[in-house]
C-alpha cells in the first residue's frame, strides 16, 4: 500500500492521524512520518494497520512478512525511566 493509499483508507476510516497520536502519547509528526515511509516503527504501523482495520502485513507490506514469524524491522530498544 502506498503513502496515500495509506491516507485515503484512513479519511474513509474517518480517523485522523493526529489521533493515532494521542492514543500512542507520541506526536502527529511521528505518524505522518511512518504514514509517508521516511520512518519505521512497529507500534505506530500497527496502530495505523488498526485504525483503517486492516492487517498490518497488507498496509505495509515491505516491511512484514506475508507469512513468517513477524516483522522485519526491529524494535526500538526501551529505555529504563530515570
Amino acid at each position: 500500500m502506498t503513502p496515500t493509499e495509506r491516507r485515503i483508507e484512513l479519511l474513509k476510516a474517518k480517523t485522523r492521524p493526529a489521533q493515532i497520536a494521542r492514543a500512542l502519547h507520541i506526536s502527529p509528526t511521528g505518524v505522518y512520518r511512518v504514514i509517508d515511509d521516511q520512518v519505521t516503527s512497529d507500534r505506530i504501523q500497527r496502530a495505523i494497520a488498526e485504525a483503517i482495520n486492516m492487517p498490518v502485513e497488507k498496509v505495509f507490506p515491505d516491511k512484514y512478512p506475508a507469512h513468517g514469524p513477524g516483522p522485519r524491522v526491529e524494535p526500538l530498544p526501551h529505555r529504563a525511566a530515570s
